[in-house]
């Protein structure tokens, strides 16, 4: 029953910046904080989905995400020293992508005290380098209706057909 499912998904399928998993090279586990995780080696898993046969699209985190480039967003390195800040005043703060609105909302008052925030363009390696992030973006033919995305007024609207 799985298969059935599986023959007419679409999946999507997030990889890290491209290494072993696109370059032929043999995967190794990546050895993280915490945990373990392992690589894909990306040729064999093409020809097994297109075995299966699925269409495949291979692009960028940003351009799956449809994140405009120009995408302004507070620097990796601030964001984390942000972070250390805020674990000695017992205040929670997750290091991710801040426009300058969202860090306002996510710090209040503190923010005001701190000097040197700057932000990046998301297309900047400066920010986690998010293009090098890759997405293998699998359907099957006839599978799962089609979804679309439509913008308006800096909201943006899904649907499928």
């Amino acid at each position: 029953m799985s298969f059935r499912i599986l023959l007419a998904a679409i999946l999507v399928l997030a990889c890290g910046p491209e290494s072993a998993a696109t370059s032929g090279v043999r995967p190794a586990p990546v050895k993280l904080p915490g945990h373990t995780e392992y690589e894909v080696q990306y040729s064999h898993l093409r020809q097994a989905v297109r075995w299966l046969g699925f269409q495949e699209r291979y692009l960028s985190l940003p351009q799956f995400l449809a994140i405009k480039p120009d995408s302004k967003v507070l620097c990796t390195g601030a964001a984390y020293t942000i972070q250390r800040f805020c674990q000695a005043m017992n205040k929670p703060f997750t290091v991710r992508a801040y426009t300058e609105k969202e860090l306002q909302q996510a710090l209040g008052d503190m923010l005001s005290k701190l000097h040197g925030c700057h932000y990046h363009d998301v297309a900047d390696p400066a920010w986690f380098g998010l293009l090098d992030f890759k997405v293998l973006l699998l359907e099957k033919p006839g599978g799962a209706p089609k979804a679309s995305f439509s913008e308006n007024k800096g909201y943006r609207w899904y649907s499928q057909r």
